[in-house]
């Protein structure tokens, strides 16, 4: 499903004639001046204007529009929730960990690779843009890529798998949000983050460095690319303080921008996005913030955006809404209104998410792999002896989960589709 490599659109190749006759001065003139005229469209188009960015609280199209940013998140597929497998409350880690126990390291690794060249194919953008929405996000684990010291490997998985899905989202019209779901050594304890113990973002410098490295990298790689909407800096950050989440945004829209002073940055806040008092002031002209918004706790969403709404206003920034969903139909439409109601002024919205196996609230896309599969995330859950699957059976499992997922092979939600899809309707 994934290509190995895709021009990231820097320049557009000309191909000029290899055989010609010679020319009068008059058409050398003409030739020249119609060479140097496509020359100038050509490099014209990756010039700053040519990039969603920022204008007060608005986000501007390529031809000084203001767009909404509606759309929904790939979740699940280059960080591992585990249950958005069936599996319950565990990480990327916690979960290959299982897998190995049940058919070894070289197995799961073998599994692993093909969830990420194959959960999101082309046909899920597709789709994704017949329904009308214009963006999504792409939740990555910052394992996909590989560090060589004080570089990314270029051999880095990483790179051809958002490569190709980016491509996928030009194909189709719609934007790509890059988004480290999990940085080097976590931005929190929680599951979502993947983080590891003894290497915790906010207490280990080598840690740090590397996030700030990978965004540099990534930032270097796609710097004329203007499919790609921006960078979503940080998932869900816990500091301990929020002086510190400030100070480390500063030094990665440092490093970005010296290779990238195109794309926008987009930063979350504090207490898994949902505290921004400790931005006084804008770290980057450039930029959005990003709130995340759950209510299957209870709350209203329209209290609760109060205070982002805020945000915008008294900064003059765009606030979009990076994660929302996960609960009933009328509490989602509500939701969606007041996330598009003028007043609060927000610039889009991203739901949480594409596909995933059933849990307790409807999703637009149903993955529904067989006993197998579920026999191991039952197992996964309450790891006793008289329960284990067999490891024929674990293949097995892991087989039906990548066949479930193909685009072609989803339940879909229409009741979901009416609430959400900016068209109104679901695909055929």
């Amino acid at each position: 499903m994934i290509s190995s490599s895709w021009a990231s659109g820097a320049f557009e190749r000309i191909v000029l004639l290899p055989e010609f006759q010679p020319l009068s001065m008059i058409n050398k003139i003409l030739f020249s001046f119609l060479f140097f005229t496509i020359s100038f469209l050509t490099l014209s188009q990756n010039t700053p204007d040519r990039f969603l960015h920022r204008e007060g609280r608005s986000l501007k199209d390529s031809s000084g529009n203001a767009i909404l940013l509606r759309g929904v998140n790939l979740g699940g597929w280059l960080l591992w929730e585990g249950w958005m497998w069936g599996d319950g409350f565990k990480s990327q880690t916690r979960v290959k960990k299982r897998f190995s126990e049940l058919v070894g390291k070289e197995e799961t690794e073998k599994f692993a690779k093909s969830v990420f060249l194959n959960m999101i194919a082309e046909r899920d953008i597709e789709e994704i843009s017949e329904a009308g929405f214009n963006v999504v996000r792409l939740p990555f684990n910052y394992r996909i890529f590989d560090f060589n010291g004080d570089s990314i490997s270029e051999r880095s998985p990483g790179w051809a798998i958002l490569d190709s899905v980016v491509g996928w989202c030009k194909k189709y019209g719609i934007y790509a949000v890059i988004d480290m779901h999990a940085a080097p050594g976590g931005q929190s304890i929680f599951f979502i983050a993947d983080h590891t113990k003894h290497e915790l973002l906010w207490k280990n410098e080598k840690s740090r460095k590397k996030t700030i490295l990978l965004w540099k990298a990534i930032s270097k790689h796609y710097a004329f690319n203007t499919t790609v909407a921006g960078y979503d800096l940080l998932n869900e950050p816990v500091p301990p303080k929020d002086r510190k989440l400030v100070n480390l945004y500063a030094q990665i829209i440092s490093g970005i921008r010296e290779n990238d002073k195109n794309h926008l940055v987009i930063l979350e806040g504090a207490n898994f996005a949902k505290r921004f008092t400790e931005f006084s002031a804008l770290p980057d002209s450039n930029l959005a913030f990003s709130f995340h918004i759950y209510t299957w706790l209870g709350g209203k969403p329209e209290v609760k955006v109060k205070a982002f709404a805020k945000l915008g206003k008294d900064l003059n920034v765009p606030v979009w809404c990076g994660e929302w969903g996960e609960n009933n139909y009328d509490l989602i439409r509500h939701t969606r209104d007041v996330m598009e109601d003028p007043e609060n002024g927000f610039s889009g919205w991203c739901y949480w998410s594409w596909k995933r196996v059933h849990s307790r609230f409807p999703n637009l896309n149903i993955i529904q792999p067989g006993e197998h599969w579920m026999k191991i995330m039952s197992w996964f859950k309450y790891p006793d002896h008289a329960h284990r699957p067999t490891r024929e059976e674990t293949l097995l499992g892991m087989s039906e989960f990548l066949q479930a997922a193909h685009a072609n092979l989803l339940v879909r939600d229409k009741d979901l589709y009416e609430i959400l899809a900016v068209k109104r309707h679901p695909p055929n």
